[in-house]
C-alpha cells in the first residue's frame, strides 16, 4: 500500500511543469550580406565560407602549421580551457545528481545508559545497553516545480558555453600564431634589406671620403654619406630588436620558454587563396564558437529564472529507512530486528524579507544582462568581418601602390647618381633617393605582411581554425 501511495507522486513528480521561461533564440536583425562583400553572386559563394576550410589548408607553409600543431598541444590557455570543460561537465553531474533517489547504507554500534530520572521504574541493568544497527535509507525530492530540471538544464547550458570557449581559445590560437608567424617573417625580410642597404651605405661612403680627400666634392658630401649610413644601421638594431620579441612572444604561445622560432617559407613566397568568399551572415550565428558561447551563457541565465522561482514553492521529499537493530549482536539477523520508517517533508517558505522575490528578480535581471551582451557580441562579429574584408580587399591595392614606388624609386636613386657622378646636381639629391628608396623596400614587406594579416583576420572572423587534427608524435615536438 505504502509503495502504491509512493509511486503516482514520482509520478507526478516526473511530469510536473518546470517554471520559468523556456530558451528561445532571440530574434536578431542579421544583414543580408556583408558591407564589404568579397563574394561573388553566385550561389555556391553565398552558402559556402572560406572559413569552412581547416586551418592547414589555408596556411600551407609546412613550418607554420608544424608551429600551430605545437601550439595546440601546448599552449597553456589551451589547456586551461579544456580544465575548464573538465571542471563544468563533473559540476553538470553534481547538479543532475539531486533529480535521482539517493540510496546510502549504513551501520553502528552504540554503548548508552538513560538516567534514573528519565525511566526510575526501570533497574540499573536495563538502562544501561549496547544497540547494534545496520540498514538502508532511501530520499527524493519530488521535482514538482522544475528546481533541479532547471538547475540541470542551467549547467548543461554553462557546459556548452565552455566547451565553445574552449573552441574559441583554440579559434585565436591559430590566428594569433600565424599572424606571429607572418611579423616574424616580415620582419626578417625588412633585416635582410636593411643589412643589404647599410653594406651599400658603407661602399658609397668609402667613395665619398675618397672623392673628398682628392678634392672632387666637399667635405658635407661626405658626412652625409657617413648620417645616411648611420640611419641605416639604425634600421638594422630596430629589426633585430622586434625580431627578438616577436619571437618570445611566439614561444609563450607555443608553451615553452623563449627561444629560436623555426623558418619556412620567406613572407613573399607565402600563398594567398585565390577567393575567400565569406559566406552568409546567418551562418556566422552558428559558426563563430564565440557567438554559441554567448548564447548558451544567455540559455543558461534563462534557465536560472526557473531555479529562482521554484523556491517560491513548497519543496516535498521523501524519506525511507529498512534495517536491523538490536540490543543483542546474536539476535541481530532475527526477523524481529527488523525497524522501517518512511516519511514525507513539505517545506514551504512564509516569510523571508522578501529574499525569494528578489532572487527571481534578480535572475531576471541576469538574463536581460547576458541577452544584451550576447547582442552586442553578435554586431561586433559582423562589424570584425566587415572590416577583416575591407582590408583584405584593400591589401592588395596597397601593395601594388608600394611595389610601383620601389620600381619607380630605384629608377630615380640610379638616375640621381648618374646627375650626381656628371656634376648635374648635388649629393642631397642622391641621399634623397637613397632614403625613399629604402623606406619604400621597407614598407612593401609591411604591405605583404599587412595583406597576410588580413587573411588571418578574415578567417578568424568568420570562425575558422578551430578545428584540430589528431597530432602526430612528430608534431607535438618541440620546435627546434
Amino acid at each position: 500500500m505504502r509503495l502504491k501511495a509512493i509511486l503516482p507522486l514520482a509520478a507526478l513528480a516526473l511530469g510536473a511543469c518546470m517554471l520559468g521561461p523556456n530558451y528561445q533564440r532571440p530574434e536578431l536583425a542579421v544583414p543580408e550580406g556583408y558591407r564589404d562583400s568579397l563574394a561573388t553572386d553566385s550561389i555556391l559563394a553565398k552558402d559556402s565560407s572560406f572559413a569552412n576550410l581547416p586551418w592547414w589548408d589555408v596556411f600551407q607553409d609546412t613550418t607554420l602549421q608544424r608551429l600551430v600543431r605545437v601550439a595546440l598541444e601546448q599552449n597553456l590557455d589551451r589547456r586551461l580551457a579544456t580544465e575548464r570543460i573538465s571542471e563544468a561537465s563533473s559540476l553538470l553531474r553534481i547538479t543532475k545528481a539531486d533529480q535521482y533517489p539517493w540510496v546510502t547504507a549504513g551501520a553502528g554500534v552504540s554503548r548508552q545508559q538513560l538516567s534514573k530520572e528519565a525511566i526510575k521504574a526501570l533497574p540499573d541493568s536495563s538502562r544501561r545497553y549496547t544497540l547494534f544497527e545496520g540498514g538502508v535509507g532511501l530520499s527524493y525530492e519530488l521535482d514538482l516545480f522544475g528546481r533541479l530540471r532547471r538547475a540541470t538544464e542551467r549547467d548543461r547550458a554553462i557546459l556548452l558555453a565552455t566547451e565553445e570557449a574552449q573552441r574559441t581559445v583554440t579559434m585565436l590560437l591559430v590566428a594569433a600564431v600565424a599572424q606571429s608567424y607572418f611579423d616574424l617573417r616580415a620582419a626578417d625580410l625588412q633585416l635582410d634589406v636593411s643589412r643589404r642597404t647599410a653594406e651599400s651605405r658603407r661602399q658609397y661612403v668609402e667613395i665619398a671620403r675618397l672623392r673628398f680627400e682628392g678634392g672632387v666634392t666637399g667635405e658635407i658630401d661626405y658626412r652625409q654619406a657617413q648620417s645616411e649610413y648611420e640611419r641605416t644601421r639604425g634600421f638594422v638594431v630596430d629589426f633585430e630588436e622586434q625580431i627578438a620579441l616577436i619571437e618570445n612572444a611566439l614561444s609563450v604561445l607555443l608553451g615553452h620558454a623563449p627561444a629560436a622560432v623555426p623558418r619556412g617559407e620567406a613572407i613573399s613566397g607565402q600563398l594567398l587563396p585565390p577567393a575567400v568568399p565569406e559566406g552568409l551572415p546567418s551562418a556566422l550565428l552558428d559558426r563563430r564558437p564565440d557567438l554559441r558561447s554567448a548564447e548558451q551563457q544567455l540559455a543558461a541565465a534563462t534557465a536560472d529564472i526557473g531555479v529562482a522561482k521554484a523556491q517560491l514553492y513548497p519543496q516535498i521529499s521523501l524519506t525511507g529507512l529498512l534495517g536491523l537493530q538490536s540490543r543483542d549482536l546474536s539476535t541481530f539477523a532475527n526477523s524481529s530486528a527488523v525497524a522501517w520508517n518512511v516519511a514525507a517533508n513539505l517545506v514551504q517558505p512564509i516569510f523571508q524579507g522578501g529574499r525569494n522575490k528578489a532572487n527571481v528578480k534578480a535572475a531576471e535581471s541576469r538574463m536581460r544582462q547576458q541577452l544584451i551582451s550576447y547582442e552586442g557580441t553578435v554586431l561586433n562579429a559582423f562589424r570584425e568581418v566587415d572590416d577583416a574584408l575591407t582590408q583584405f580587399r584593400l591589401a592588395a591595392d596597397r601593395r601594388a601602390v608600394v611595389d610601383s614606388q620601389v620600381v619607380y624609386n630605384r629608377i630615380v636613386l640610379q638616375l640621381a647618381e648618374v646627375r650626381y657622378e656628371g656634376g648635374v646636381s648635388q649629393y642631397l639629391e642622391v641621399l634623397d633617393a637613397q632614403r625613399n628608396l629604402l623606406d619604400t623596400e621597407i614598407s612593401a614587406v609591411d604591405a605583404k605582411r599587412r595583406q597576410m594579416a588580413a587573411l588571418v583576420a578574415v578567417y578568424r572572423s568568420l570562425g575558422g581554425g578551430w578545428e584540430v587534427e589528431e597530432p602526430t608524435a612528430e608534431a607535438s615536438a618541440p620546435p627546434q
